[in-house]
């Protein structure tokens, strides 16, 4: 079966596009490259306020060299290396949703750079074999997380280890699943988009968060 949903890797330098002001890495987690779910999340939000200036690039947790079930987005760590070499002054951002969350979190442990702008965003990340410390050289991290009565739905998350609150985020943001999201449904974890775009406890979001920080960070 061929994949519906293609990675969309990061641009070289090589290819013509503008400066950019921030560099965004979004990562599905297990199936993304079927169900689409984060890539349609993608698509509907944009950090930096001129989004001409941002560098983004979708890829799978499940969908690097070595496939399934290996945290396959180890061609990450190349890109990024490749863009942030020729653009340091970029925001460097990576958002990352269930598996493809954690991932994100081992992709930043294993970088070859250090730099003073590098964000993270988790969204009810997933990982019993990625530990949820914090990686070094992360400026500020965000974590959304899932909470209340599980459903269904959740049986691959909570068998998979959902990380929950963590201790060393800047920023939690917990999302009751018995509560209705702004898309009209209740919080879940297959429908990521609420967890970037909806308040939670006073906070004004997770994207509205980010946004301030990467426009603090182009200034």
């Amino acid at each position: 079966m061929p994949l519906i949903y293609t990675q969309e890797p990061l641009p070289f330098p090589s290819s013509g596009k503008a400066v950019p002001s921030c560099i965004t890495v979004f990562i599905g987690g297990f199936g993304d490259w079927l169900t689409g779910a984060f890539f349609k999340t993608m698509q509907r939000v944009s950090f930096p306020e001129n989004p001409e200036t941002e560098w983004r690039a979708y890829y799978h947790w499940d969908g690097g060299h070595l496939g399934m079930l290996h945290d396959g987005c180890s061609r990450i760590l190349h890109d990024l290396s490749a863009c942030s070499e020729s653009h340091p002054d970029a925001a460097l951002l990576l958002c990352g949703h269930s598996y493809g969350a954690s991932a994100a979190m081992h992709i930043l442990r294993q970088l070859p750079f250090r730099r003073d702008n590098v964000l993270l965003l988790t969204l009810d990340a997933v990982s019993r074999r990625q530990p949820s410390h914090r990686a070094g050289g992360i400026r500020h991290w965000i974590n959304c997380h899932l909470t209340g009565p599980f459903t269904p739905i959740d049986t691959i998350p909570r068998i998979g280890g959902r990380w929950g609150h963590c201790g060393d985020a800047d920023m939690n943001l917990a999302f009751d699943s018995s509560a209705i999201a702004s898309d009209g449904h209740r919080y879940a974890h297959n429908r990521p988009l609420p967890f970037l775009t909806d308040a939670s406890h006073g906070s004004p979001g997770a994207l509205t968060a980010m946004q301030k920080i990467v426009r603090s960070l182009s200034v």
